[in-house]
This record gives C-alpha cells, structure tokens and sequence, in this order.
C-alpha cells in the first residue's frame, strides 16, 4: 500500500488488490468472527484489469466474486469457515471451483434463477487461457476474494475473438445463467448435471460430452458429431464451468448445426 501510494501504477494497484484478497482469505478461513463490509468500488476492478498481461485473471475472479442468487447465496458464503454453503476446500483452484459449482447447482435447484448468474461475465478468451494454464491461479484467487468485497459492480468486457475449445461450448450448455432459445422457438433452460464435473474429475471426458450432447438433443438441438474428448485437462475443464461467461450464442454456435443455432446471449 505505501509503494502504491508513493509510485502509483496498476501494476502496483494489482499488488494492493491481492493482498488484500490474501488477507480476507486468512479471515474467512479461521473463522476469525472479524467480517470486512462490502464497500469497495468497482473502480478497483476496472484499474486492475487494465494491467494488459493479468487482465484474464482480474476477469475471471470478479466475475465468480459477482455472482449471486436468493438460495445459493453469494459467493462470499461459500468461501466462509463454518457457514453452511461453504465449499471452497480442495488441494487447487480447480477443485474449489468444482466444489462450488456442485454446492451452489445444489443449492439453486428449486430456483428459476441460476445459481451460476453473476453481474459480472468473463470472456470466451479469458476461459480459454483458463482451460489451457496461462493464467495464474493464485493470483486469481487471492482477487476472488479481495472483489467479493466489490459492492454492485456492473463491468464489460472486450469481445470475443478466439475460438473456444469444443467441449467447453458444449458443456457450459448445461452450466448458463440464463435460458437459450431453441430452433422451434422454445426457451428452455438445459438442466445442470452434476454427473459433469464428477466425470470430468475421472478423466471421463467423453462420457461427460456424450451426456450433454443428450441433454441438448432433447431439447431440440443438433449437437455436432465431433469427437470431443481429449487434448484439455478435465479438472480445469470441470473447473472452467463455474466461471460465469458472456457470448453465450457464441458458445452455442460453435457446437450447434448452423442452420438449427438461435439462442438468446
């Protein structure tokens, strides 16, 4: 903090934001009774982000930090020593986020809202450096937990321009905020499964692949006969579907006949 006073800079302004992450970490971990309020602007999260070479990372986490819903909860409940919805805990960022997705699928069930919506949405670019390991995840976790801090923040992004990995679009159907529209004209949301990241976690990937692939042919969808399995790690894989996502009719097109694809971004 006095560096970044003294000097300025996002780089530094990057460094103030995980520490502070680090150290409500330490906090919600021990249960130490000591809660920090949400009062943070968004502004620390527009700044960080305009660190060029960390902008994935500072993405990614606001966008799990943001999301909220009536049952599920925020996300800050799930990373609480002894609240009920906590599920942060595994050896690695993927499976925390594998935990929090079932936990938050789980605890959203009875709800029409998703428990994955969030005010904030990470590119297809950002989960693409995800999937493929160039981002850094300590950093991404020390900010989650600094911008669960971050109260109301409303953040867009750059478009998309990378063409996302197969099995991601396809899976991710079952793991959307909303709902998608189908070629007759329907909306329907595509229930998770929580068989995905379970699969996913025994290198089962084409299993995972087929189930949804079902999912979205009975809901009136012609997924591409492609083979999807391979060449992506399955525990970021199933860790990369808690991230919530813009271009979603993006997504969807890429693994959709043409002529069948209408979905609702």
């Amino acid at each position: 903090m006095f560096e970044a006073l003294l000097r300025g800079g996002r780089d530094l302004l990057l460094d103030v934001a995980a520490a502070l992450g680090a150290m409500h970490r330490w906090l919600l971990e021990r249960g130490s009774g000591v809660l920090l309020s949400a009062g943070l602007s968004a502004h620390w999260i527009e700044r960080c982000a305009e660190c060029t070479d960390k902008a994935a990372e500072v993405r990614i986490a606001a966008a799990l930090a943001s999301m909220r819903h009536p049952d599920a909860g925020p996300l800050s409940r799930n990373l609480m020593a002894g609240d009920s919805q906590r599920s942060w805990t595994g050896r690695d960022l993927s499976e925390r986020m594998a935990n929090t997705l079932r936990r938050r699928v789980l605890s959203g069930r009875e709800s029409d809202r998703s428990p994955l919506r969030s005010a904030v949405c990470a590119s297809p670019d950002d989960v693409n450096r995800f999937l493929e390991g160039e981002v850094d995840d300590h950093l991404i976790e020390d900010l989650v937990f600094a911008f669960v801090l971050v109260k109301a923040p409303v953040l867009s992004w750059p478009e998309c321009h990378t063409a996302p990995w197969p099995v991601y679009c396809l899976l991710k159907q079952m793991f959307l905020p909303g709902r998608i529209e189908t070629p007759d004209g329907e909306s329907v949301r595509i229930a998770p499964d929580l068989a995905t990241p379970s699969l996913l976690f025994a290198g089962r990937v084409d299993e995972a692949a087929g189930l949804a692939a079902r999912r979205l042919r009975i809901a009136g969808f012609q997924p591409i006969n492609a083979a999807y399995a391979g060449g992506i790690d399955p525990r970021r894989l199933a860790a990369s579907l808690l991230i919530p996502v813009s271009h979603t009719q993006f997504l969807l097109d890429s693994i959709v006949e043409k002529a069948e694809a209408s979905a609702k971004a």
